[in-house]
């Protein structure tokens, strides 16, 4: 009957193609219509036993998505729009639940509307059985269970996947707490990945038949979930079955996500008892004795001990920045002690933490090592110093941080926000060089993890070869991430003596530049000087001319000891100073005009073996080998093989190990080799340019000592110069006040005041001498002391004159040095 009706319904036929790929089908309205096989819809599935429709939307019992408790979901079409969408049903069980519980789900999904949970297009009947079904949005990618379980991610997601799932995760928990609603089902299973429009990946919670509104603070009794993921006091009761009448809170769904992102992070559970489910009393020991920070506990062998950790295992994919920071969140949501559990505000706060910090890639040169910095966004470049710090232990001070060809320093404000920093990535990320240490180490801790692929038996068992291909499928993986990082390192390194001499020439040009400043500077200093002692001479000169000297002698004396002393300082700055022009000529001869340090690297560069095509050619073999085990799915889920069957079996072992082999050694004989080549010809060449590094600094440092130096004595200088006025000026006034007694040296007034012959001695003429005298002898020495009496007052009035010119001299001294220092200071 139902049959009749679908065929009425919707008039189906195969047509006569040549594409086979497509369904051609007439509905009532006869509009022809193609629907492609993508949808889910094949030849095969149109078996009318299988085929099941409601009022808008149509599917096939045979292609299922996913089964659970309480019913199936599968890939459906809406039957106007082709839209491919996901059809829950519900199988007989569920209907045995009371009314009110069946219909939570359909509340909840009602008034959910949120991008981290999938969204119900619809609730129908279906047409057979009357009963209600769901239309959801269908989630292609499939659930993070299946991404979980491929091969590729055996270790757990790769870091940028993780950070995505728990972005989504923690915001689509928050959505549903914020309208008071537990999930009471939370894992991998009922997490799908959804590929928007755009090409975005969003994860979103789905399977909302254990979910009810809850409060904070109220309590539920019935028990829900998947035993692996069950709070300890809902595993007690629901697996265990040990009565308790204990209620629970809404924070069993805390306990359920740090499972769930465990899981996420290492491709395994936190707690796994040894034979798993069958160990079901010594699963509830685990998680209920575990000591309060513990985040897994492993039993190895039966009865065995319980390998407890606090940390994640090394196998895990992450890096050490974003594993610490989970590590504290998984901490606080798997506490066994309700007083210790975290609440959902603490969870979403550190959630939000560590989502909302800057990632910053950073390839530390001489370990060949990738890191990653988590980092708040408010933090500084010293803060970045710090972390990198507590990942490679380079100190801070002995680290050199290179960017796009460019120091860090100079792109970024010491003090600015590192929100406002340029974004890194693997391919471009923040270059670490330790400024002392030389050594740049060989990257074979790369290749510890080198490949070691299973052997197959030579007999056929269909479930274990299928094991062990994943296993090897698993192993290519792995293989595939190292040659990659492999790459990356060999092209960072060989890359970084490029920034390193680019640099360097760019530091020796501003060196030569600020050098010649220098020059400049120190010769109009030495200007000066050499001016402050040509005027002290001067002035010397002016005062030779003065025989009375003794009110001055202390100033005079203090005026040469002040200009003597500036002298020898001068000297003592040329010591400083000369000998960096020299050196700085030196190093830009060995760096600039010879380059000798970019004719060694070019040299070593060219004997480095290029590594294009690796990646590709890894990506070919793990494909192959990936073809090969889904064979061995196939043949493990036909139960059975044919002779032909056993033979393409056998060649599919061949087929794995032989591609396994190539793998092996594009990893160890070629990547691993060419890395280590070129990391030991750069551990060579960085000697030589760590020394001309080192002696860049210092010269720099030199040349900052020189210019402090040449600005204290151009300040001493200054300093002298207004000694020297005020001195001067002192010396000036002395000579003002006091009575000229100028150095008279005309013979005839010599010889009259002086000869013993001269009635005139000492100024007082002898009265027995001027007896003596005739008139005529008397008139003569008249005449002879009125011409000496005028040549003293002309000297006197010479000497006003010397002491204004002196005076004039001074001023000329103060503008000339006002104008040297004015030169001095603008150079």
């Amino acid at each position: 009957m139902a049959t009749n009706k679908i065929c009425d319904w919707i008039g189906l036929y195969f047509c006569n193609s040549n594409d086979i790929t497509i369904l051609r089908f007439y509905p009532p309205d006869l509009k022809f219509q193609q629907v492609p096989f993508s949808y889910g819809i094949t030849p095969a599935t149109f078996n009318m036993n299988y085929l099941r429709s409601s009022t808008h939307y149509m599917w096939s019992t045979t292609d299922v998505l996913g089964k659970g408790a309480t019913g199936s979901v599968y890939k459906g079409v809406h039957t106007k729009t082709g839209e491919a969408v996901a059809v829950k049903t519900f199988n007989h069980t569920s209907h045995l639940r009371p009314l009110e519980v069946q219909m939570r789900e359909f509340e909840v999904m009602k008034k959910c509307d949120h991008e981290n949970i999938v969204k119900m297009l619809a609730i129908e009947e279906e047409v057979e059985s009357q009963k209600k079904i769901i239309v959801m949005e269908l989630c292609d990618a499939g659930s993070l269970f299946t991404i979980l379980d491929d091969p590729e991610n055996t270790n757990g997601l790769e870091e940028e996947e993780f950070h995505r799932v728990l972005k989504d995760l923690s915001a689509g928990m928050k959505y549903l707490r914020d309208n008071s609603i537990i999930h009471r089902d939370l894992k991998p299973g009922n997490i799908m990945k959804f590929i928007s429009v755009d090409g975005r990946s969003i994860y979103k919670l789905t399977d909302f038949g254990a979910a009810r509104e809850l409060e904070d603070d109220q309590q539920f009794m019935s028990l829900y979930g998947t035993e692996e993921y069950l709070h300890p006091d809902m595993y007690e009761r629901a697996v265990l079955r040990h009565p308790a009448n204990k209620p629970f809170r809404a924070t069993v769904d805390l306990w359920s996500i740090g499972v769930t992102l465990y899981h996420v992070a290492t491709g395994s559970l936190p707690f796994r008892p040894y034979g798993g489910r069958k160990n079901r009393e010594t699963m509830h020991y685990i998680i209920t004795t575990k000591a309060s920070g513990v985040i897994s506990g492993v039993q190895h062998s039966e009865k065995g001990p319980i390998e407890w950790s606090k940390e994640l295992p090394k196998t895990c994919l992450l890096n050490q920045g974003l594993r610490d920071l989970v590590t504290v969140l998984l901490a606080g949501i798997l506490e066994c002690n309700a007083d210790r559990m975290w609440t959902f505000d603490q969870f979403f706060e550190c959630a939000t933490d560590i989502i909302t910090r800057r990632v910053f890639h950073v390839f530390y040169m001489n370990e060949g090592k990738e890191i990653c910095l988590y980092m708040q966004p408010n933090k500084i470049l010293q803060d970045l110093k710090e972390q990198i710090t507590l990942q490679t232990n380079v100190p801070c001070a002995n680290q050199l941080l290179l960017f796009d060809k460019s120091l860090l320093t100079t792109l970024v404000h010491p003090s600015a926000e590192i929100s406002t920093y340029p974004s890194t990535s693997h391919t471009q990320p923040i270059i670490l060089v330790h400024t002392e240490n030389t050594d740049v180490k060989d990257l074979t801790r790369l290749s510890a993890l080198s490949a070691c692929f299973p052997n197959f038996p030579l007999t056929i068992n269909l479930s274990d070869d299928a094991a062990l291909a994943k296993t090897c499928c698993s192993v290519a993986h792995a293989v595939k991430r190292i040659v990659v990082k492999l790459v990356r390192s060999q092209e960072h390194l060989l890359r970084i003596p490029e920034i390193l001499l680019s640099l360097a020439v760019d530091n020796v040009n501003k060196l030569c530049s600020n050098c010649d400043v220098l020059k400049q500077k120190a010769e109009d200093i030495y200007h000066m000087c050499d001016q402050l002692e040509r005027n002290f001479t001067l002035v010397s000169e002016f005062l030779s001319f003065w025989s009375n000297k003794h009110d001055i002698e202390n100033e005079l004396q203090k005026l040469s000891l002040l200009v003597s002393e500036k002298k020898q300082l001068k000297e003592q700055v040329k010591q400083k100073v000369v000998p960096l022009y020299s050196a700085i000529h030196v190093l830009k001869q060995k760096l600039l005009v010879s380059m000798h340090l970019q004719t060694e690297w070019d040299q070593a560069f060219a004997e480095c073996t290029d590594l294009v095509g690796c990646i590709e050619t890894a990506d070919t073999y793990v494909k192959t080998i990936r073809g090969s085990w889904q064979s061995f799915v196939r043949d493990k889920n036909s139960r059975a093989l044919s002779n032909p069957g056993e033979t393409f079996h056998n060649l599919e072992k061949a087929k794995i190990q032989h591609t396994s082999k190539k793998l092996e050694s594009l990893l160890k004989d070629k990547c691993s080799k060419s890395c280590i080549q070129a990391s030991n010809k750069l551990d060579e060449w960085y000697s030589g340019m760590q020394a001309t590094m080192v002696q860049n600094q210092c010269l720099k440092e030199d040349l900052m000592l020189a210019s402090a130096l040449l600005n204290n004595y151009s300040t001493t200088l200054k300093e002298a110069e207004c000694q020297a006025y005020a001195l001067s000026k002192q010396i000036i006034s002395s000579l003002k006040s006091s009575k000229p007694e100028p150095d008279l040296k005309q013979p005839s007034y010599a010889s009259v005041l002086c000869n013993e012959s001269s009635p005139v001695r000492n100024g007082i003429a002898s009265p027995q001498k001027l007896k003596s005298l005739s008139n005529k002898d008397s008139l003569v020495l008249l005449q002879k002391l009125k011409a000496e009496h005028s040549s003293l007052q002309e000297i006197a009035q010479e000497s006003n004159i010397y002491i204004e010119r002196i005076s004039e001299l001074l001023n000329n001294m103060k503008i000339e040095c006002r104008q040297t220092r004015k030169s001095s200071t603008e150079a």
